[in-house]
């Protein structure tokens, strides 16, 4: 079936745009539904990311697909592996970047990133300077850019490129020549009162901004910050919106924005009134409420769209993670955790491992454990598997690299 993943989000911004307000859905964690894999997905295939003692890689890498590569990028290790699109290791890009702050522009088809230049020891009110006078060219020298061009298929070459003012703020690339800076800082030794959570440019020009904030003391971002959650919405200039502490779903298309959905969660589940009158004295109070509300929830997130089903997510204070599906023509939510494997995606646990996507194709990434676990576990159903897995699952080992699972959602 052809996925169509604008479908969903053009009725919601026709229904935005037409002055109706946004849909209200009442939500309770607990009471999310189980289900078969299958009913969401459609296993595509899988790639065999292969494994030698140079390839090998931790599973908290990050992995990130390019036209022609996955790069993995093994923080724990600082080290850079290049595998092709069937899996086969390519080469170990020799590098010594701080992988932080790395983007992948798919028009150029290079990674970038940008590093502090360790030359400098920069104090808190120094970096706040620099934020509110970004444009300024002296401000530069402070940061060093690099990309690798993967247009170069023999020597992946590390090399400098001039930064910009834009790259001072973190921006995350959007369409037409804009970029968006949805970064929340909150400093005491900013000149400026107040800023805005999300901001729009193009070029150094300032086109739009969403959510004001108090960037001198704000109790909700003072000594921890935020970020505004911008996620890929269906069409090359929509994104969904989301932001800590609101649980109001928003698509950004162009440069305005529309709110979609309205979640009401459990009184247990959602930051009470008095949260946002706090004026939190330290960061060791900060923390200390944080810890002992850690069930609250503090940002929702919205992914990965079909013409039906949205993966949805929801973050709490200590950063625990519930992942949901939710299908948008019944309105019910299903439990990732109460989601099963079937026969027609091999019992693998796909949807709960849901890692990246390249283009509007997801990939799943299943540790090698996690595989053989699952083939023991069905071997008296006498599946018959793709040849290539059925080659992984005889010859692998606890210790080989994961598999990825591609797939797409179902509409």
């Amino acid at each position: 079936m052809p996925f169509k993943p604008i479908a969903v989000l053009l009725f919601c911004l026709t229904m935005a745009n037409s002055g109706n307000a946004q849909e209200k859905i009442y939500f309770e964690p607990k009471f999310a539904a189980a289900a078969k894999q299958s009913q969401f997905i459609h296993y595509n295939g899988a790639v065999i990311l292969e494994t030698t003692p140079e390839s090998k890689f931790d599973k908290y890498s990050r992995i990130i697909a390019t036209k022609n590569y996955f790069v993995v990028c093994d923080y724990s290790a600082k080290k850079m592996l290049l595998f092709d699109k069937t899996g086969r290791f390519v080469t170990k890009i020799k590098n010594k970047l701080d992988f932080n702050r790395l983007n992948y522009n798919e028009a150029t088809d290079r990674l970038e990133v940008v590093n502090s230049n360790k030359m400098y020891r920069l104090t808190s009110k120094d970096n706040a300077q620099i934020q509110e006078d970004y444009t300024n060219p002296k401000n530069r020298k402070y940061y060093l850019k690099y990309y690798i061009d993967f247009r170069d298929t023999v020597n992946f070459t590390v090399h400098k490129q001039k930064i910009s003012s834009a790259d001072i703020l973190n921006p995350v690339a959007y369409t037409d020549g804009k970029h968006i800076v949805n970064q929340i800082l909150v400093n005491k030794n900013f000149a400026n009162e107040q800023d805005y959570e999300l901001k729009i440019f193009k070029g150094d020009s300032l086109l739009k901004q969403y959510f004001p904030y108090k960037k001198k003391n704000d109790s909700r971002y003072i000594f921890d910050g935020g970020t505004v959650a911008v996620t890929y919405g269906g069409s090359i200039n929509t994104r969904w919106i989301t932001h800590p502490y609101d649980y109001v779903v928003y698509a950004l298309q162009n440069d305005s924005l529309y709110k979609v959905y309205d979640f009401v969660l459990p009184l247990e589940r959602a930051v009470p009134g008095d949260f946002f009158t706090r004026e939190f004295q330290s960061k060791t109070e900060k923390d200390n409420y944080l810890r002992q509300n850690r069930k609250l929830i503090k940002q929702l997130y919205m992914y990965n769209l079909s013409s039906r089903y949205l993966s949805f997510a929801m973050q709490s204070m200590q950063y625990e993670r519930l992942q949901f599906i939710f299908d948008t023509q019944t309105k019910t939510f299903y439990n990732t955790e109460k989601i099963s494997g079937d026969s027609l995606t091999y019992y693998l646990p796909i949807t709960k491992n849901q890692s990246f996507n390249d283009g509007t194709v997801m990939y799943a990434r299943v540790g090698a454990d996690e595989v053989l676990k699952t083939y023991e576990e069905h071997k008296k159903d006498n599946l018959i598997y793709p040849p290539q897995l059925e080659a992984y699952l005889k010859n692998a080992t606890a210790e080989s690299n994961p598999v990825l699972i591609n797939f797409t959602y179902r509409n």
